[in-house]
């Protein structure tokens, strides 16, 4: 079951506190979904879109399940995206009562322990996200960067738009510095997520309450 944990709501883009650092703006950028795939699409529909955008081959997509929030997640590898290294797997999660297009993790992550170069690699194209989506124009008070995301991550940039759709870019297993330029030490595999969602504040999820004992 640790392979769904990625698709889970809350590990994405539960930001309690955002720091703001966009100021007003008349005309927010919107976040409509990932390239062709829109939000509020069925299934048919994203198959569509996924054959517009990247033309893939039979076996790249498989259909799983989170029984965790009674969520359809279809998966999508593709053997390299810019502007992550390597191959990535990108998860179109429909929501659980509308069954139509609600979030979508793209994910490029290393095997093993990488080297050095690898991890920068990664860190590199977080940042390049990152500084893509910082120059756009944000819901007021809704955006921010560089926020600690567990002990060997970190959150380089999220930001909601005036629907509440929103954008995250997230690295773990790179070196990050803190106040006195001191690099931490990296563990584990290096990741990168990039994660849209339609609706921060209502997701399409099922609450699984535990039964009484």
């Amino acid at each position: 079951m640790k392979f769904l944990n990625r698709f889970l709501l809350a590990p994405c883009l539960a930001l309690a506190a955002v720091v703001a650092i966009a100021q007003p703006v008349a005309d927010a950028h919107r976040v409509v979904g990932f390239r062709s795939a829109h939000f509020g699409m069925d299934e048919a529909q994203v198959r569509s879109a996924i054959a517009q955008d990247f033309k893939p081959v039979s076996d790249s997509m498989s259909m799983l399940k989170n029984p965790a929030e009674n969520t359809q997640v279809l998966v999508l590898r593709v053997a390299e995206l810019e502007p992550g290294p390597g191959p990535v797997s990108i998860s179109y999660i429909f929501g659980a009562k509308s069954k139509r297009l609600m979030h979508v993790n793209v994910v490029w992550k290393t095997d093993g322990t990488p080297s050095d170069e690898a991890r920068n690699k990664i860190a590199a194209a977080g940042m390049q996200l990152a500084n893509y989506f910082r120059d756009l124009s944000w819901k007021p008070g809704a955006s921010a960067s560089g926020l600690p995301n567990g002990g060997n991550g970190l959150v380089l940039f999220v930001g909601f738009d005036p629907t509440n759709a929103g954008v995250e870019v997230r690295v773990s297993g790179v070196a990050t510095y803190g106040a006195e330029s001191v690099a931490s030490k990296p563990e584990g595999a290096a990741q990168l997520v990039l994660s849209y969602v339609a609706d921060i504040k209502n997701p399409d999820i099922a609450v699984i309450k535990p039964s009484a004992f």
